[in-house]
C-alpha cells in the first residue's frame, strides 16, 4: 500500500516542505545543506512500514545523503522509535529502501501513524549550498493487509502439517520431475566418463 500522508510540522529554514508529498514533480523541498533539517508527516491510518522511497529530480541542488526514519503512534511525542537509517545514491533519481526486514524482527515497533525524517548529512556536489528533495514516499501494510498476509503464511504452514490431496499430488509431481532431472544429469555424467575412457583407450 502506498500510504496517503499530510505534513504535520518541519524544521525552521525548510522551504516548501509540503512539496515532498505532492505528485507534482516540478516542486521540491529545499534547505541549506549545512542545516540538519527534519519534518514530520502523518499517515491516514496506522501502517506496518515496509519501504520508504526518495525521489530527487532537482538538477541545481545537492541531495540529502543520510536520513534517519523514526516512527510513533502519536504526536506530539518525546519518544520516537528508530525504524531505520538510509543512505541515498547521489546519481539516482528514484530510490526505494527496505525497512521491513528490520521491522519483521521488531514488529511491534513498526506499526506507526507518524513519521519523523531527520537529515544527517548531504552529498557535496559542485559546491551547492542548498539541498533538495522532490518527494518522500512511504509503503506498508494496513492492519487488514497485514492480517491477510499472516493468515496466508499460516495457511501455507498448516498445509505442510495437514496437507490436502491436491497438495500431496503437487508434491509428488515436483518430486517426480526432480528425480527425472537427476536421472538425466547422471546419464550425462556416465556418458561423459565413457567417452573419456574411450578417448584414453585410443591414445
Amino acid at each position: 500500500m502506498h500510504a496517503g500522508a499530510r505534513l504535520v510540522t518541519h524544521a525552521k529554514g525548510l522551504l516548501h516542505a509540503k512539496a515532498v508529498l505532492s505528485p507534482d514533480k516540478s516542486l521540491y523541498m529545499l534547505s541549506p545543506c549545512e542545516t540538519r533539517s527534519w519534518f514530520v508527516i502523518s499517515l491516514l491510518e496506522d501502517i506496518f512500514v515496509e519501504y520508504v522511497g526518495l525521489v530527487t529530480l532537482e538538477l541545481f541542488a545537492s541531495g540529502y545523503r543520510h536520513l534517519q526514519i523514526l516512527g510513533s503512534n502519536q504526536y506530539p511525542t518525546e519518544t520516537w522509535r528508530l525504524l531505520g537509517e538510509i543512505e541515498s545514491n547521489s546519481t539516482s533519481n528514484y530510490e526505494l529502501f527496505d525497512v521491513g526486514s528490520r521491522c519483521q524482527r521488531l514488529a511491534e515497533e513498526c506499526w506507526v501513524r507518524f513519521l519523523k525524517i531527520r537529515v544527517l548529512s548531504h552529498h557535496r556536489m559542485e559546491d551547492n549550498s542548498f539541498c533538495a528533495l522532490t518527494r518522500f514516499q512511504v509503503f506498508g501494510a494496513t492492519a487488514t493487509n497485514y492480517i491477510a498476509k499472516e493468515r496466508t503464511a499460516e495457511d501455507r504452514r498448516d498445509r505442510r502439517v495437514d496437507p490436502s490431496l491436491l497438495d500431496i499430488a503437487r508434491w509428488h509431481e515436483e518430486m517426480r520431475q526432480n528425480c527425472a532431472n537427476c536421472m538425466v544429469q547422471q546419464n550425462d555424467e556416465i556418458q561423459g566418463k565413457a567417452n573419456n575412457a574411450n578417448t584414453k583407450g585410443l591414445c
